[in-house]
C-alpha cells in the first residue's frame, strides 16, 4: 500500500503504473536511443543495453514498483570551450536515461493539460 508521501508524488490515480507499463519504458527506450549518447558512469553503451532490452526492462520497472530504484551517479564530462574554459557536463546511465524519459512522457501531457486549464 502506498503511503501518503508516495501518494502526493504520484496524484493521479495509476500514474507509477502507466511511467512502468513495459511498453512505456520500451517507447523510452527508443527516444533515448535515438537520441544518442555516451555511456553513463556504469560504461554501459546503448547497444549493450539493448542486447539485453526486455531483461532490463524488467528489472527497472520491478525496481521502480518496489521502490528500490536508485539512479546511479552520473559520469562528469568537461567540454572545452572557445574561450578557453570548459563546461561540466554530467551523463547519467542508459537505465537512468530510459526512466526519465518514460517519466516526462506521462507527466508531461497531465502538466500541460493542468497548466491549460488553469
Amino acid at each position: 500500500m502506498k503511503n501518503q508521501k508516495q501518494m502526493e508524488l504520484f496524484p493521479v490515480k495509476g500514474t507509477l503504473e502507466e511511467i512502468c507499463e513495459y511498453s512505456t519504458l520500451t517507447r523510452a527506450f527508443e527516444m533515448v536511443k535515438k537520441n544518442k549518447g555516451a555511456p553513463g558512469s556504469d560504461g554501459i553503451t546503448i547497444e549493450e543495453y539493448e542486447r539485453n532490452l526486455s531483461k532490463n526492462i524488467e528489472e527497472l520497472r520491478n525496481e521502480v514498483l518496489s521502490w528500490s530504484y536508485t539512479p546511479k551517479p552520473v559520469r562528469r564530462v568537461e567540454i572545452p570551450k572557445a574561450n578557453g574554459g570548459v563546461r561540466l557536463l554530467g551523463i547519467p546511465t542508459i537505465k537512468d536515461r530510459v526512466l526519465h524519459v518514460a517519466i516526462k512522457s506521462v507527466l508531461e501531457p497531465i502538466i500541460l493539460l493542468r497548466a491549460y486549464i488553469n
